[in-house]
């Protein structure tokens, strides 16, 4: 038996839950940052704040696109993660729908919490679209990305040998800390920025 046989040589086992926790990730970062919780709401809803009501910000086409696009690689890896567990189509495309629309929930309720933020059934919609969109990505060309990724994955661990990650390494060490000495040359008290 070749260990390229094994289950967790599989493209699908080894990229799905890079894909996912990155997502995740990426998700959590671009929704919630500056992370300034604040227990009061943020503002007025006159409701419970389950129910979300309506965004108070301007809708534009290009919000909706960014929160499409920002769920897609989150749809895909499910998807991906479905598929390695021999779930069926309609199963990947169900866990797709469900899991997008209780991450963008989860997402949006936590920003009734930052006072920067704005929060509404309009941004849930869009994001459980953009999961559902990366379901149809990964049933068009889930296998060939996969696969391309594990085969890019291969030649890099192929390429590299010990002597080459220690020079890669002192190389990355060496341009940080010539980037360092250079920036930190130019800093002077007369160019000091005082609000930082």
């Amino acid at each position: 038996m070749k260990t390229q046989d094994l289950p967790h040589r599989q493209p699908g086992a080894r990229w799905s839950n890079r894909i996912l926790i990155l997502s995740l990730l990426g998700i959590a970062y671009l929704t919630l940052f500056p992370f300034r919780f604040h227990l009061e709401i943020s503002h007025s809803m006159g409701s419970s704040p389950f129910l979300l009501g309506a965004s108070a910000k301007k809708s534009y086409a290009m919000d909706f696109f960014l929160n499409v696009l920002l769920f897609v690689p989150f749809g895909f890896g499910l998807s991906a993660r479905v598929s390695k567990k021999n779930g069926g189509r309609w199963a990947s495309l169900l866990v797709a729908l469900a899991m997008g629309a209780a991450v963008s929930y989860t997402v949006e309720f936590l920003q009734l919490y930052i006072p920067e933020r704005d929060s509404g059934w309009s941004d849930v919609i869009s994001n459980t679209a953009g999961s559902v969109a990366g379901f149809f990505l990964f049933a068009l060309c889930g296998d060939t990305v996969l696969a391309e990724l594990s085969r890019w994955e291969d030649s890099v661990e192929r390429w590299l040998s010990p002597l080459r990650e220690a020079v890669l390494l002192a190389a990355y060490f060496a341009a940080c800390c010539g980037i360092s000495f250079f920036l930190q040359s130019k800093t002077r008290l007369s160019n000091w920025d005082p609000r930082c």
